[in-house]
């Protein structure tokens, strides 16, 4: 038996790559990334399924530009609650009725 003990042939390498976060952060940055929304396409299939009563409250979670949950606000009169983890996720004008609406609230975080 020999006195080695321990890896034989290459040490292994770590790659890192940034937090999740900060990649969708850059991403949301360029408008080719915003140009489809998912949940705006299928808003008002939800609503002619879910059949939500004027006032109900939608958590739109991980609601990218926001597009979805506003169709959803606007058409049913809903409080939506936004929620992603990337900062800049919602369209610019989404983000300024958030501001300026209390039925509408963006919460930043991680699911």
């Amino acid at each position: 038996m020999s006195g080695h003990v321990g890896i034989v042939g290459h040490q292994p390498t770590v790659s890192i790559r940034p937090i999740e976060r900060l990649i969708y952060e850059a991403l949301w940055r360029h408008d080719a990334y915003r140009a489809h929304s998912p949940g705006e396409q299928c808003a008002r299939e939800f609503l002619a399924v879910a059949k939500p009563h004027k006032g109900a409250n939608l958590l739109d979670l991980g609601c990218g530009t926001g597009r979805g949950g506003m169709t959803i606000a606007m058409l049913a009169e809903m409080n939506v609650t936004f929620i992603d983890f990337a900062a800049n996720a919602l369209d610019p004008n989404i983000a300024m009725a958030v501001e300026h609406s209390d039925k509408l609230k963006f919460i930043q975080a991680d699911l």
